[in-house]
């Protein structure tokens, strides 16, 4: 590599080495030919995105103000850039370094070691995302990474991804062609495993509360040990799905197009079939009951109990508005979905039409993930 480019894999040898005086002179990084290299004007808009990601005062100054042949330093809110953390000491120097006009190309192996996934993603920003770059980077220059990060993916242009492999002696690159190739690219870099980053295994959106309760029992149960998010809508899945679909980009081409499920009454929200199509949710993860209510999917067994009888189909429940009524004996929705779920054991019967349409294949989404 050139010892210009050199420079950046120096600073992470010399940052924890840097004596933390609180007006130390010039050396170690605040001598870098990274910084020092620049002319005035290109170290000041260093300086000025500096000053605006970080919401720090960033400059030049003498060790002792009255004296002009003192050592100069960079001062970070009044206090020595030595100071600081080494991952900030490490990101201005990279950008300093990425700067040099004097450069058309620069590699970069690994630009995430020795900075945290915050400081990774501004970098991110400005190396793939080209931010700032009409100001940075006049000279255009390329940049090429190689990274276990998903946070240096080129997400908007997935061609500018390639996978390198190796094979005995031979060492391919690979380039990646779609956005669905991207996002299991990014899955990988996760290690394969949304659970790991705390995210949700699976998110099941419902029409109402007691919906909510009663499928958080059941799936707690039949899945234990899995992050499955229920949401409760309100009555509005159109809304909630709307949300969640724009906070993952493309539905289509997410790991969680296949793992997140819809669950409706017979009798349904209007236009809800048409928001799931439009945001990429497949059939098989629209889940219609046959019946009009959560109700009719409860344990006939724990439901003959309730109402004192024996009640071979949980159809023959007569619900009006907010009331369930069997045998003369009437309670509320939610009422009625407490006692049910207290009443839940191990060894409870579920419905058939409860464990075909939703339990089995939200089980068999997250294992085909995992094993992808």
């Amino acid at each position: 590599m050139n010892r210009d480019l050199g420079s950046i894999a120096g600073l992470r040898d010399r940052a924890p080495s840097v004596n933390h005086y609180s007006r130390p002179n010039a050396t170690g990084f605040c001598g870098s030919p990274a910084l020092t290299r620049l002319s005035d004007a290109r170290r000041e808009v260093l300086f000025s995105t500096f000053r605006d990601l970080f919401d720090l005062d960033i400059s030049v100054e003498s060790e002792f103000p009255d004296n002009a042949f003192s050592n100069r330093y960079i001062s970070v809110d009044g206090e020595s850039l030595s100071v600081t953390s080494s991952g900030t000491r490490l990101f201005l120097g990279i950008l300093a370094a990425l700067m040099d006009e004097r450069f058309s190309v620069v590699a970069i192996d690994e630009p995430e070691l020795g900075l945290s996934p915050a400081l990774q993603a501004k970098l991110a920003k400005i190396i793939v995302d080209r931010e700032r770059g009409e100001d940075l980077f006049p000279h255009k220059p390329h940049f090429v990474l190689s990274t276990h990060s998903h946070n240096f993916l080129d997400k908007q242009v997935p061609s500018n991804n390639f996978v390198v492999s190796r094979n005995g002696n031979l060492i391919s690159a690979k380039t990646c062609k779609t956005f669905s190739e991207l996002h299991d690219i990014q899955f990988r870099m996760l290690g394969n495993d949304l659970g790991s980053l705390f995210l949700p295994d699976a998110i099941i959106l419902v029409e109402g509360e007691t919906d909510r309760i009663y499928l958080n029992k059941v799936i707690s149960l039949m899945l234990p040990g899995r992050r499955i998010v229920i949401e409760g809508c309100g009555g509005d899945i159109a809304a909630r799905l709307n949300y969640w679909s724009s906070l993952l980009g493309d539905m289509q081409t997410s790991p969680y197009r296949n793992r997140t499920f819809i669950v409706l009454d017979s009798v349904k929200q209007s236009g809800i079939e048409r928001v799931c199509n439009r945001v990429g949710i497949p059939t098989s993860s629209m889940v219609e009951w046959s019946d009009n209510g959560i109700e009719y999917l409860y344990p006939s067994r724990i439901i003959s109990g309730i109402f004192k009888t024996n009640i071979a189909t949980t159809s023959d429940l007569h619900i009006s508005g907010d009331r369930v009524e069997f045998n003369g004996i009437t309670y509320t929705k939610m009422q009625l979905c407490n006692l049910v779920v207290n009443a839940i054991q191990t060894d409870t019967e579920f419905p058939d039409e409860l464990i075909n349409k939703l339990v089995t294949p939200l089980k068999d989404a997250i294992e085909d993930r995992d094993s992808g």
